[in-house]
């Protein structure tokens, strides 16, 4: 998380299991979420692409790198929350 945070962009970071009653029936088990706020999304991901596997960005080797999935996401209607 915090390689990730020293790219200019990332502003914020969590690391997100399954608990254990519902692992069984999920189809991943970890999440994790990074909040970006930046004008330019391509520069910033071109950054941390450009980082991975460097010294920069050490990947663990227990990552399953071939069934991981990452994707940016923006808001898409407004932020709901209770009463």
């Amino acid at each position: 998380l915090h390689d990730a945070l020293d790219i200019r962009g990332f502003v914020s970071a969590q690391r997100y299991r399954v608990p254990d009653e519902f692992a069984e029936a999920a189809t991943w088990r970890y999440l994790a979420i990074y909040t970006i706020d930046t004008e330019d999304i391509a520069g910033t991901l071109a950054e941390l692409m450009d980082r991975v596997d460097t010294d920069a960005m050490v990947i663990s080797p227990s990552i399953d790198r071939d069934n991981a999935h990452s994707a940016p996401f923006a808001p898409w209607g407004p932020l709901v929350t209770a009463d």
